[in-house]
């Protein structure tokens, strides 16, 4: 199913409900260490996977879980994860 993306609710941060699309074009940080840009989030039956690429074009998985995501920015296009995750 597709719907145009001016009929899609705005992001609700405070809820974590996303759509995929805002997420995609996110940056992704452990700490201070910057991994890369959300360029796909690919659906599975436990949870939603970031597929993250860096600047070098190497691909990291990144699980959207509760136990892994500590804060997601849409507007400002950032995505934090635990700094011990990877």
């Amino acid at each position: 199913m597709q719907v145009a993306a001016a009929e899609l609710p705005p992001p609700d941060d405070e809820a974590g409900a996303y759509a995929h699309v805002d997420l995609i074009g996110c940056r992704v940080a452990a700490g201070a260490h910057e991994l890369g840009v959300v360029a796909d989030v690919l659906a599975y039956p436990a949870n939603d996977v970031l597929d993250v690429r860096a600047a070098d074009g190497a691909q990291v998985l990144i699980p959207f879980a509760d136990d892994v995501v500590r804060e997601v920015d849409v507007a400002g296009r950032r995505i934090a994860i635990r700094d011990d995750f990877l």
